[in-house]
């Protein structure tokens, strides 16, 4: 009897891909598998094997592997399953080819591994190179760490290829389509080299999606190194890409893997890339937008808004974002214990400096909740945007004078949201960050934290206010006023189109009032941290005896079309100054509505088979669009196709038919971006139900 020689193996890719919920990864050409879950391979020899055979099997990650720390793994093959990080199991009897079970545990490192197989036979020893693996995270194991005990989420924050993101304020959410891609072609070679960007030699950490994710946190932005994307939020864009022209991460991925980092991203760009590269891994990720959210440079819990005595703002070190986009994901928070386990805040947006980079998290929600800021990661800034309070103050520069004038407990971290489970509705999870506004829970909780972030002596502070610094005392909430001013509700008009406002004004006193208002416009970002001032009023008006009077405030379209950002976004606010009843204050956020465009899907859409949408929009200003091009994408459905339009005239409707050949069945998203010399993000998204062929 001869040695024993290994000829061939078969890796049974599609199957064990298939049985890891990675058949998506077609283009691999490497086995693919989750760790904590078995899979098969076939092996061919020369002759049966016999039991005094030796099969020992090694996977091994790094450039040093070691067995020391985990990074070099070993196991002979066994006739039953036996404990350990890697384990090798034959049949009841040696059949030639023979099917070997193995399993990789559900702690492994997650990466790059190179597979090799050492043969021990007649005194002769022989080892063999098989087939590079990659090992991913795996939420369908209750081992792993990343465990989600359900199905539906799983098929949604892991396996769903595209998403919602919500946008706009508070009085007006919209919401656009992104296309995450993670299973299209070089997105998980791209997501595995930004690992090795970060370092070559942190493979022993690899194991916890708490690290990953804040890794991935800092890798996504380039403010601390050549990461994926560069931030931008001053509205001048040059030559390169606005952060409203991406419809999806997979054309940023390719893009950055090519010509390095991308310009330009904003909070809903990194959030919707890093949610990418995190699923792509296989830790359960989702999208979430937070209304209000404060960004609080100072870390006292507070935002500060600094108007002058005309009520034109100017400027804060703190900002009240109309929305911010962020990620949770999900996993087991062994450095903090159960209690933090489950849904954890990580953002790539580079805001502030945490642990010396530009990084956040992972920051437990169930701890933001309960006001334990003191735990990791950067809990008391994830607080501050769910539940700062708010304060308005004007500064009278010339007798350095500082007023508060409205301060409110409850306008912070409104409506926080994110795409429903199995559908295109939404979720509100403002509850999973913080008990309801008003509540003594709510209250409890915030002077917890003020505690554990200052003592229960904090009670001043100290801001920048243009190049002056004014320091006092702070009063727990603005004086009463004996007026009282505020914008009444409407509904935003579309790009093109006049806003009209009403502020209406309450006297509650049994006495005339004289109230003089200060009116001012300002096209800002959704940011709210520069304001291009393009409009301002002053009027007089006398208030009898608990009278109530109406103010309109019209601002037509040529006011404001040269100052206009490309978030569309215009802010007024009125300070009425009653005199010796004190001041107070109205804002009111406008969101200007993009013209929509109309998506059909044209019968039944099969996969592999041409299919067919209609596409139809309007031009809705008084002149005409020029340098029009239409970009659509969706993965599964078509790569990235460019399409140059004909100039579209005033107040006309176009009709496009966009003919395509899905490739992947299920549930697809259809996105649509449609650019101009004057609309530069007219967007839509359909959902398209690609059915199986027959």
């Amino acid at each position: 009897m001869e040695a024993l020689r290994l000829l061939s193996v078969n890796f049974q890719l599609a199957s064990n891909k298939i049985a890891h919920h990675c058949d998506d990864l077609t283009s691999n050409p490497e086995l693919i598998i989750r760790r904590g879950q078995p899979f098969d391979v076939l092996m061919k020899f020369n002759r049966a094997p016999v039991a005094d055979d030796r099969l020992y099997f090694t996977m091994s990650t790094g450039p040093n592997p070691s067995e020391a720390n985990g990074t070099k793994l070993t196991t002979p093959m066994t006739s039953s399953a036996a404990s350990g990080s890697l384990s090798a199991v034959h049949g009841p009897v040696f059949t030639n080819p023979l099917k070997v079970t193995m399993t990789i545990s559900a702690d492994a490192i997650v990466g790059r591994y190179k597979m090799g197989v050492i043969i021990s036979s007649l005194g002769t020893v022989t080892s063999s190179k098989l087939l590079d693996c990659i090992v991913l995270f795996n939420p369908w194991a209750s081992a792993d760490t990343v465990y989600l005990p359900d199905e539906a989420k799983r098929q949604e924050y892991v396996l769903s290829e595209h998403g919602i993101v919500y946008q706009g304020n508070v009085d007006h959410i919209a919401h656009r389509g992104w296309n995450y891609g993670q299973f299209e072609p070089d997105i998980l070679n791209i997501t595995l080299s930004l690992m090795d960007k970060n370092s070559t030699t942190d493979h022993v950490l690899r194991r916890d999606p708490g690290y990953i994710g804040r890794v991935f946190s800092a890798l996504v932005n380039s403010n601390d190194d050549t990461g994926v994307l560069i931030g931008n939020w001053s509205s001048k864009y040059t030559m390169e890409e606005s952060p409203s022209r991406w419809n999806g991460s997979v054309e940023i991925l390719r893009k950055y893997a090519s010509t390095g980092p991308v310009r330009y991203g904003q909070c809903w760009v990194f959030a919707g890339v890093m949610c990418t590269a995190l699923r792509c891994l296989g830790i359960p990720t989702r999208v979430v937008t937070n209304f209000n959210s404060a960004h609080d440079a100072n870390d006292n819990l507070s935002v500060d808004d600094f108007y002058d005595i005309a009520g034109k703002y100017i400027g804060s070190p703190d900002s009240v974002w109309n929305f911010h986009v962020w990620n949770e994901c999900w996993f087991k928070r062994k450095d903090l214990g159960p209690q933090c386990d489950g849904w954890q805040v990580l953002d790539a947006t580079p805001q502030e400096l945490s642990g010396g980079l530009f990084q956040l998290g992972p920051t437990s929600v169930k701890a933001v909740k309960n006001g334990d800021i003191d735990l990791l990661y950067d809990g008391h800034f994830v607080f501050s945007e769910m539940n700062a309070d708010r304060k308005l103050w004007v500064y009278d520069q010339e007798n350095e004078d500082l007023e508060l004038v409205q301060s409110d407990t409850t306008t912070i971290g409104q409506f926080t949201r994110t795409k429903a489970v199995g559908t295109d509705d939404f979720e509100d999870v403002t509850g999973n960050y913080k008990y309801q506004e008003g509540s003594e829970e709510e209250r409890a909780v915030y002077e917890k934290a003020t505690a554990k972030l200052f003592g229960k002596e904090f009670t001043s502070f100290s801001a920048e206010v243009d190049s002056g610094s004014v320091a006092a005392r702070r009063p727990e909430v603005a004086p009463e006023a004996e007026v009282t001013c505020k914008f009444m509700k409407f509904n935003p008009p579309v790009v093109g189109q006049d806003v009209n406002l009403i502020l209406k004004l309450t006297n509650s006193t049994s006495s005339a009032k004289a109230v003089k208002v200060n009116i001012d416009a300002a096209c800002t970002t959704y940011t709210r941290r520069e304001m291009t001032s393009f409009m301002s009023s002053a009027h007089a008006i006398t208030l009898g005896p608990k009278e109530e009077k109406e103010l309109p405030v019209n601002i037509p379209y040529a006011q404001y079309k040269l100052s206009l950002t490309d978030d569309h976004v215009i802010e007024v606010s009125a300070l009425c100054n009653v005199g010796q009843g004190g001041k107070v204050m109205a804002s009111q956020t406008i969101t200007l509505k993009s013209p929509s465009i109309n998506i059909k899907v044209v019968g039944q859409v099969v996969v592999n088979e041409k299919a067919r949408v209609d596409l139809t929009f309007s031009n809705p200003l008084s002149e005409e669009l020029n340098d029009c091009e239409m970009h659509a994408e969706g993965s599964g459905l078509f790569a990235n196709e460019v399409i140059k339009l004909l100039s579209l005239k005033a107040k006309q409707t176009m009709h496009i038919h966009l003919d395509f050949i899905p490739y992947k069945k299920g549930d697809r998203q259809l996105q649509i971006y449609i650019k101009c010399n004057t609309f530069l993000n007219m967007k839509g998204f359909q959902t398209i139900s690609v059915a199986g062929a027959s």
